[in-house]
């Protein structure tokens, strides 16, 4: 179906993706029978912040990496991220120590007590985002397929230990933290990112900036509002229903987009390369999308298994106490296995600088969204999560329109 190589890849990223599934599936059980729903709230909330901070950090430029063609200009464009980061992170940690009113207005007012964790978990998921790069550019697949299922083992230790010694309140956030930094040394090590210069001249930043100024004018946004749409449920229950809630809908989003965050992001670095190897006009692209879809449909049996017996399954796996998170999961499925088909062609907005389409889409969604939060009264979780569902499911199906309508003009301008 696929060239060799491509299988290759895709094979070492699934396969690891779904090993790394079935390991956390099999360890959060574990967890959730020695941690309180609130303080899995408490956790759910720290990785949901720190992930939507770091998301501007450096202004998706670290995409750059990939698409970057020679020594020079990728050391031009990691001096220009080190600017950036160094610039955008102090403003960060001045309006946080500063506990500004933005942050309570979002619920972070209840992670105060941990800003600087929160801080650190800024630093390393963004990080994070530029390791994933190079292992891309320099198509170390099982580089990354080996950290995805080590960070899984090395957080629920480090969790169990924290537990184990009586740090229950925050040894959730404390064991995916060194899990991360862990794991950061390792990626660092394997994508030899002591090896690379960083160019710190102004002409360098200028001309890296000219080259790649749509990531920062497009893509950055559009990231942003995609992280905003991902977690507005979680900032919203946690600020009107509060921690426990938060912590009930936190592991149902968790375990039900488990799959989905592991292989889309796996399969989203190899289509990301070929999207960049290929031309938009290209006659087998239409078919490359295809068989792409085909593919991940065929998941579709275990998503509607979870939105038939959700409520009995997180009961039987989790606990009795996590039977409601069993409810939020069955209620989120239909969008979220919309999500696992459609979520890796979101690249080709990358690939072929049509970040600004992506953006619009995007902001036009998080407004209904909100508008819907503000203007419609919801009785408890489960009518909030109605509605976010409905909402996904007509983002996700824009996006596939958008993705082959674009493709199928450009097909038609190259043969005009």
């Amino acid at each position: 179906m696929f060239e060799s190589k491509y299988v290759r890849n895709i094979l070492t990223l699934v396969g690891s993706a779904l090993f790394a599934q079935v390991l956390a599936l099999l360890l959060t059980p574990v967890l959730t029978r020695l941690y309180s729903p609130e303080e899995f709230g408490v956790f759910t909330a720290f990785i949901s912040y720190s992930g939507t901070l770091a998301a501007f950090i450096f202004l998706s430029l670290e995409m750059a990496i990939v698409k970057s063609k020679s020594a020079r200009e990728l050391s031009s464009i990691l001096g220009l991220m080190l600017v950036i980061s160094i610039f955008l992170l102090s403003i960060l940690c001045i309006t946080i120590y500063l506990e500004s009113t933005f942050y309570t207005l979002i619920g972070f007012n209840k992670l105060f007590d941990i800003k600087e964790l929160v801080l650190l978990g800024v630093l390393f998921s963004a990080t994070n985002l530029v390791l994933n790069q190079f292992i891309t550019k320099k198509e170390k697949f099982s580089v990354y397929a080996t950290s995805q299922v080590s960070f899984v083992a090395l957080r629920f230790v480090f969790s169990y230990l924290f537990f184990y010694f009586g740090y229950t309140q925050y040894g959730l956030v404390f064991g995916f933290t060194l899990a991360t930094i862990l794991i950061i040394i390792y990626l660092s090590y394997k994508a030899e990112i002591y090896k690379e210069r960083l160019s710190l001249k102004k002409t360098s930043f200028f001309a890296a900036f000219r080259k790649h100024k749509q990531l920062v004018i497009f893509n950055t946004p559009s990231n942003v509002i995609n992280i905003l749409i991902i977690n507005f449920p979680l900032f919203f229950i946690l600020k009107n229903f509060g921690l426990e809630a938060a912590g009930l809908f936190g592991l149902a989003y968790r375990m039900v987009m488990l799959p989905v965050t592991l292989v889309n992001k796996a399969i989203g670095q190899v289509i990301y390369k070929r999207f960049s190897a290929m031309s938009i006009s290209d006659k087998a692209m239409l078919t490359f999308i295809i068989k792409n879809i085909f593919f991940l449909t065929l998941s579709f049996p275990c998503f509607a298994f979870i939105y038939l017996f959700g409520e009995e399954i997180f009961s039987f796996i989790f606990g009795v106490e996590w039977r409601i998170a069993g409810v939020y999961a069955a209620l989120m499925s239909p969008f979220i296995f919309l999500s696992f088909v459609i979520s890796p062609l979101s690249y080709y907005f990358v690939a072929y600088d049509k970040s600004d389409l992506l953006m619009m889409i995007s902001i036009l969604f998080l407004g209904i969204l909100t508008l819907a939060s503000v203007l419609l009264e919801f009785i408890d979780e489960s009518d909030f999560i109605k509605t976010y569902t409905l909402i996904n499911v007509a983002y996700y199906a824009t996006v596939l329109v958008a993705v082959v309508f674009g493709i199928k003009r450009a097909q038609l301008n190259a043969k005009n």
